[in-house]
């Protein structure tokens, strides 16, 4: 450091430049003096050199000043600018400053979970050169060693459709090794016959045909699931891989809650999890706190409101704020992976079809054990008998009916849980697809469920504002009914305040009942209720079914034993509610509208969607009896309607649709919806309808179809390469059942965004 003022060395010249610090005082440093265009000083605005500068003061920034009076002046006035405000931060960003990262996080893999794979499946160009080759060698009259390079390439074709199938282990051992061991039997006996014979350049021709058949089975069959596959791959891939959940730690109060970043196979059901404004649900769960605009669907793109109490799935996205869930299900459970295990494992007894296939492939193995016994018994020499016996396991499509059950299964699980669809299991599933008979609770599902009073007629001389007055004070002994919000909100709106009533009890289904401040007795209901209370309601009662043919729905009024007024209210069919019945319609399923209201009013609801039955004026827990009349007649009834309101309808149904109630605890039953729109339910019946119609139809033609081949071929009337060609002619229905009906559900119920 050098005093202030010039300083010469080695011929040149240099300033002392002093840089001022309000906090640690003023420090002299050595700095060059090039020349530059004079600038005003910051405090008194006179021109300066800004490097000839005495003094360089940094505050909230750096001045250039005159001298010592210049920096007192910019002090003073830094001092008296008001401080900013402090930064404020989200909710979002204070969890993610206190979240804990874990190292990796493995995701999850299909593989490990069935035998579906999403990767690409190619052109076995390896396998159909070297079974071509086979045919063309064995085709051709010649010495033993090209009949023999012949067999060798038949066998290595077998070994390499093999390999590119292994997978299907998972299906079965037996059933995957079927075809290629026959193949090699084939190929052995067709060598051993004498070369002189010229039966041999024919069998080993045929035996080279069926080697292409054996390569080709396998890529087939890899290509038939592959679509159902890749819809699976993509609902897994869209749950994230690791959950952020709290730490408990003695100094939480202390320091704040803290959080740790964990594996999602990891978290248990019950625990908490906390989910941020841009990231996505890992498990299925209800709300405990915080609200959110979340995408409730992977792919969804209009957002819906979850308050506390509200369920979430597994894949929705939170648009804003931060939730905090309650786990329901993790791992399998969850509802888009739920359709990965309805092909395998315990699923498969729970569909009638599914175990019928794996009975069907199991005594059918037995089956064509039996009839190669019985060619090689019959057979006029060895070499004969063993080319039926390889003729047989050429021809068997046992792997074949396993496909044609599982496939439609899968396809329509994932393409149920895509458009927020779940089916609790495969027997669910087929369940579903026998329904005859639907009966849809109307308030909240066919209607909107939020009332609107559209009028109130006063009987006789009754004052319209003392009565609406009483009524909304009664109401408020219904909490959050539909009924009393609109009434009170009626109420308020015309500037009405509620009067003080007493012992103001709530009867289900029927309506309200209190004392007026007068001590008068107050019914507010429908006719059964004022009937039971000894309040005749034939005065109003031509003004009561004029509304009700309108379609509203109608409370009486008695004060002190008398009718006073009649309260019209509208609740308007719900978007979509008539295309919903369409559906049903069309698919054969019998449809009856449930509802607690008049039976004019349920008529005239009726007659605007085209529905023959109702059934009306059934409180809740008078259904469920009305559900179960149903089913006595045999058919399989479906039930849709809310969990907790609608519990009685859905518990005696054989397959109760509930709207809303995916990935809650209580509320999922049978067959669960994202949302609350009854389009979803029924496109799950239709769903589960053309499921159950294609894995039938394909399990019963493989199954006779092969059976016919595999008994033509036990008598020796056709060859090897014939066999194994119609086989592939029947493997190319049944293992490409899924991929069909997954283009059947995607022309006639595309998903909503």
């Amino acid at each position: 450091m050098f005093p202030g003022g010039l300083d010469d060395r080695g011929g040149r010249s240099y300033a002392t430049v002093v840089l001022h610090y309000p906090e640690l005082g003023s420090d002299r440093v050595l700095v060059g003096r090039p020349r530059t265009a004079p600038i005003p000083c910051d405090a008194c605005g006179e021109l300066i050199d800004p490097l000839r500068s005495r003094v360089l003061a940094s505050t909230r920034g750096l001045h250039v000043l005159c001298g010592d009076a210049c920096v007192e002046q910019l002090i003073r006035a830094e001092q008296s600018r008001p401080a900013a405000p402090p930064e404020v931060v989200s909710v979002p960003d204070r969890v993610r400053e206190a979240t804990r990262p874990t190292a990796t996080h493995v995701r999850e893999d299909l593989g490990a979970q069935s035998d579906l794979s999403d990767e690409p499946v190619n052109v076995p160009w390896i396998g159909i050169a070297l079974a071509t080759t086979a045919t063309v060698f064995g085709a051709v009259p010649g010495p033993l060693w090209l009949h023999t390079v012949s067999a060798l390439l038949g066998v290595a074709a077998a070994c390499y459709a093999m390999h590119a199938s292994w997978r299907m282990t998972r299906a079965g051992v037996i059933a995957w090794a079927l075809g290629p061991l026959g193949l090699m039997f084939a190929t052995g006996a067709a060598l051993g016959i004498r070369s002189s014979d010229p039966e041999r350049w024919m069998v080993l021709a045929g035996t080279g045909i069926a080697a292409l058949a054996v390569v080709l089975r396998a890529w087939l069959d890899a290509r038939g699931r592959l679509p159902v596959a890749e819809q699976l791959v993509k609902l897994i891939r869209s749950i994230p891989s690791s959950v952020r959940v709290p730490v408990r730690q003695p100094d939480t109060e202390a320091h704040g809650e803290r959080y740790e970043e964990v594996p999602a196979h990891r978290v248990r059901v019950g625990e908490e999890v906390i989910v941020l404004e841009g990231e996505r649900v890992a498990v299925d769960g209800v709300v405990k706190k915080g609200s959110s605009q979340i995408l409730p669907l992977p792919g969804s793109r209009a957002p819906v409101r979850r308050e506390p109490g509200d369920s979430v799935i597994a894949g929705a996205e939170v648009r804003s704020g931060a939730l905090r869930l309650l786990t329901n299900r993790v791992g399998n459970d969850r509802a888009l992976v739920r359709a990965v295990r309805f092909g395998s494992g315990a699923e498969v007894s729970s569909a009638k079809i599914a175990w019928l296939a794996m009975q069907l492939t199991r005594w059918g193995l037995v089956g064509v054990g039996v009839v190669c016994a019985f060619a090689l018994a019959r057979g006029e020499g060895v070499l004969s008998a063993l080319l039926v016996a390889a003729t047989v396991l050429l021809a068997a499509p046992v792997l074949s009916v396993r496909r044609a059950a599982e496939g439609p299964l899968l396809a329509a699980g994932g393409a149920a849980a895509e458009r927020g669809i779940v089916f609790r299991d495969a027997g669910v599933l087929e369940e579903a697809g026998k329904a005859r008979a639907a009966a849809v609770c109307t308030r909240g599902t066919i209607t909107e469920g939020a009332l609107d009073v559209v009028d109130v007629k006063p009987v006789g001389d009754s004052d319209v504002h003392t009565i609406l007055a009483l009524a909304a004070a009664a109401e408020v002994a219904a909490e959050s009914h539909p009924i009393g919000l609109a009434i009170r909100r009626y109420a308020e709106s015309r500037g009405i305040q509620p009067e003080s009533v007493r012992r103001a009890t709530f009867v289900p289904g029927r309506g309200i009942t209190a004392l007026a401040p007068s001590g008068a007795s107050l019914v507010i209901g429908n006719r059964q209720l004022l009937l039971e209370e000894g309040v005749s309601v034939a005065v109003a009662d031509s003004i009561a079914a004029n509304a009700e043919q309108r379609g509203h729905t109608v409370l009486f009024v008695g004060v002190g034993g008398r009718v006073r007024a009649i309260i019209a209210l509208q609740d308007n069919v719900r978007l979509g509610a008539r295309a919903a019945l369409q559906r049903l319609f069309d698919l054969g399923v019998e449809a009856v509208l449930i509802s607690g209201d008049h039976r004019g009013a349920v008529e005239a609801l009726a007659r605007n969607l085209d529905v023959d039955n109702i059934r009306a004026e059934l409180r809740p827990e008078e259904r469920g009896p009305e559900i179960r009349r149903m089913r006595d007649s045999g058919s399989s009834v479906a039930a849709i309607g809310h969990p907790l309101v609608d519990d009685a309808a859905l518990s005696a149904a054989d397959i109760p649709i509930c709207l809303g109630a995916a990935g809650s605890q209580t509320g999922e039953r049978a067959i669960a919806l994202v949302n609350h729109d009854v389009r979803d339910a029924a496109a799950a019946l239709w769903i589960a309808h053309a499921a159950r119609a294609e894995a039938y139809r394909s399990v019963l033609v493989s199954a006779g179809a092969g059976g016919l081949l595999v008994g033509v071929a036990a008598f020796g009337w056709i060859g090897p390469g014939v066999a194994a060609l119609c086989a592939l002619g029947i493997d190319s229905l049944a293992t490409h059942a899924g991929a069909r009906l997954l283009r059947r559900i995607e022309l006639r119920i595309p998903a909503r965004a």
